[in-house]
This record gives C-alpha cells, structure tokens and sequence, in this order.
C-alpha cells in the first residue's frame, strides 16, 4: 500500500523540477488542497507565481494545477474540474500507480470546447419540504451537464468572500429521480453587487435540490437568475 502523505514532499520536489523545465516565463501556479503547502517556492523558479486565487475554472487562463493522487475522489469542484475537463500535461508514477499529475488549464489542453456552455433561464424553480426542511427545487427542461448557478439579489453577508464553503447542500437528480450526485462544500464566488455564481463539474441533472444550511447561504433570499450547462 502506498502511503500518499509520506511521499509529499519528494513528489512535489519532481513535479516542481518539471515546471522549472518546462513553463514559461511568469506562468501561475494554482494551489487547490492544504496538501500543496508541502510544495516549497524554494523549489520553482522565482518568476513562478504560486496562489489559490490563480485558479482560473471555466475561465481557462493557462495556469497550472497539481493534484496528488487521491483514492477518495474528493467531491469538490477544483478537483473534479481538473480530472473531468483537462488533459493532463505531466504524469509521475510510482510502481505503475499515477501518484501525481500536473495540469494546465487552457483550452489547448481542454477536454471539451468551453466556448459551447449555454446559460438558460429556462427552468423553474420552487420552494419544497424535503426531510423536514425548506428547500429551493430547481427543475431543467432537459437533462444537462450544470457547470455553474447564478443567484442575485443575494444578501450582503453572504458576499463577504469570494470563495466561502460550506453553507448549503446542492444535491443533483435525474429525470428519473435518482441521485447522481452531492456537494456539501460548493464553490462561489462574487461577479459584482449582490450577484454570486456557483461552480460545478459538469454534474448531469434535470432536478437539483438546495438544502440552504445556514443563513449565510446566498440562496436565502437570494433569486436564482440563470444556469449554465455544457452542450
């Protein structure tokens, strides 16, 4: 068995040798997981520029990304983002296993073409009781890919950051009512005076439930505008 956390730093100690050798002069470096705190700036070159907020997303702007392998297929989005919708440039294995990847987010190393994601306000939304709570229910016209919710009209103190987990339950559902998939930690952020976008990996639904556990989720009183999908 192979213990991931023992190998941290040698692992990204390889992959920053890789970077060195191969990005170009001023390219970002994004930090998804705490894990990546085991990757040192003494390892890169000093024009290599390493933040969480170099994550570009749906945006595509051509930084990097690094994910060790992970058997948990954690559900968060930057991390199902990366294995769903990029190709990645950069492979280190360990005894056959792909212990880590490194990925460049740009529409040259893109899985599918960003440019045909559809926003819609074709849908209906309602408010339902669901295992004894209040819930916004979201209903497609079609089944689709959902990359992205956006919500206006959204309260002040849920826009206090532009990145803030944690406070709803986004369940998605078939046409057929079965589950295909839940986040607990949903990734937002802030396009401009009470409008908030919600990211997704391309998650498959015609049903989607919001389960607003707090009331500092932006869906409380907040008005869901528009969805986007993939084609």
């Amino acid at each position: 068995m192979i213990d991931q956390k023992s190998n941290y730093g040698n692992l990204y100690k390889q992959a920053a040798d890789w970077l060195n050798g191969q990005a170009e002069k001023n390219d970002n470096l994004a930090l998804l997981s705490v894990n990546e705190f085991a990757l040192s700036p003494l390892f890169l070159r000093s024009d290599i520029s390493i933040s969480p907020y170099h994550f570009s997303g749906f945006d595509q702007k051509g930084e990097y990304a690094i994910e060790v392998y992970n058997p948990a297929s954690p559900r968060i989005f930057a991390y199902k983002y990366l294995y769903r919708f990029l190709k990645p440039v950069y492979t280190l294995t360990v005894d056959g296993v792909p212990m880590l990847k490194i990925f460049h987010n740009s529409p040259t190393k893109s899985k599918v073409d960003m440019t045909k994601m559809v926003t819609t306000t074709d849908f209906q939304t309602k408010e339902v009781i669901f295992d004894g709570s209040n819930q916004i229910l979201i209903h497609l016209n079609q089944v689709a890919s959902v990359v992205k919710i956006t919500v206006e009209n959204t309260a002040k103190f849920c826009q206090s950051t532009s990145f803030k987990y944690g406070d709803e339950e986004i369940d998605f559902f078939d046409s057929s009512g079965t589950k295909t998939s839940q986040y607990l930690f949903a990734e937002k952020r802030l396009l401009g005076a009470n409008l908030i976008q919600y990211s997704f990996p391309g998650e498959f639904a015609q049903n989607i439930l919001i389960n607003p556990v707090n009331n500092d989720s932006c869906f409380m009183g907040g008005k869901i505008q528009a969805a986007s999908f993939l084609k």
